[in-house]
């Protein structure tokens, strides 16, 4: 369970540094989950929830305002 927790931490921060990189600008929030390995968007959401207890968007949304 360890390496798999790692696993998607490391894929979920992969998505973050795109975003800083106004990735998210030109691309959905999906399209780069998919480029970084999930196969569907409901994993990546529940992932994502799971590990930062918002959902992609809420957290995206929230650095947008930053």
């Amino acid at each position: 369970v360890f390496r798999v927790e790692f696993y998607l931490q490391n894929i979920i921060k992969y998505i973050i540094n795109k975003f800083n990189e106004s990735y998210l600008d030109e691309f959905t929030i999906e399209s780069v989950s998919l480029e970084a390995g999930f196969t569907t968007k409901s994993g990546f959401y529940k992932s994502f929830k799971k590990l930062y207890q918002t959902t992609p968007s809420e957290y995206f949304n929230k650095l947008k305002s930053i």
